[in-house]
């Protein structure tokens, strides 16, 4: 029986499928995926297993019985790579091309669209695998870069704060938690201290919930977008009409709407 997520202590659904007691899974029958072919509604189930054969895996079907016997035979073709001669990580992969995607052959002419991560994210040649498997490419200086509008929404939603369900691994994310956290003060972004005992969550809190620090992360994250804001919109208009600049929008969206609902910033 695989570990489940908090959210769904008192879902009388549960999975179907033999997966590992290590496994932690979550699952919903209205998920929206955005691509940059459109988007479309999907029932989902995701999966994070800890037993070396991958890091995230999400499987998609019309319920969620079918989206879990989708993820659940992706965690056994690469649970099989991994107990069977291990991984190739590779912290490149290349993309599907655009268009019908029938003839996946490069042109002549034409620029292979490839994926690569620096964050320590890697690819398995032989399964498609993805985890956290190489460490992370530092740009030297990047530490000062100012904050991405995902960065702020990061804050924003008390992403500084361990939650009791942490599923990631501690040590490196409370090193990028306590990066961005040093990055938001060199930037003057105020935060209030995720340490304290007023911020602290049970292990039982609802986590979509908001509370007293999200609340306060919150509101710190829109004043400072109220007197960043045209930078943060250039560099969302900069990002064009891709995954990345999409989300960025929205993001900014909603800090304007709370800006101009504090009185910080006039009403377009």
């Amino acid at each position: 029986m695989p570990r489940i997520a908090p959210q769904h202590a008192t879902d009388p659904w549960r999975p179907l499928c033999a997966w590992s007691d290590t496994c932690l899974v979550q699952w919903g029958g209205k998920g929206v995926v955005l691509s940059e072919s459109g988007s479309y509604g999907t029932a989902f189930f995701e999966a994070f297993p800890s037993d070396g054969s991958g890091g995230y895996l999400r499987g998609e079907g019309k319920t969620v019985e079918e989206a879990e016997a989708d993820c659940f035979s992706q965690w056994q073709r690469q649970h099989a790579c991994h107990t069977t001669g291990g991984h190739r990580w590779t912290r490149a992969r290349r993309l599907k091309p655009r268009g019908d995607g029938k003839d996946p052959r490069p042109r002549r002419g034409h620029v292979v669209r490839v994926n690569t991560y620096t964050n320590g994210g890697c690819f398995c040649l032989k399964c498609g695998a993805f985890a956290t498997a190489m460490t992370e490419v530092v740009e030297l200086g990047a530490w000062k870069a100012p904050l991405s509008a995902s960065e702020l929404e990061t804050i924003a939603d008390g992403g500084l704060r361990q939650e009791p369900w942490e599923r990631r691994d501690p040590v490196r994310w409370a090193k990028y938690r306590r990066r961005l956290a040093l990055r938001a003060k060199l930037h003057g972004l105020l935060l209030p201290n995720p340490n304290h005992p007023a911020h602290t969550l049970a292990p039982d809190a609802d986590p979509f919930e908001d509370d007293a620090f999200r609340t306060a992360c919150r509101e710190a994250v829109v004043r400072f977008y109220a007197k960043e804001h045209l930078r943060l919109r250039d560099e969302a208009n900069a990002q064009g009409l891709g995954i990345t600049g999409l989300f960025d929008g929205l993001h900014l969206a909603s800090f304007h709407r709370d800006a101009v609902s504090m009185g910080l910033l006039p009403a377009e």
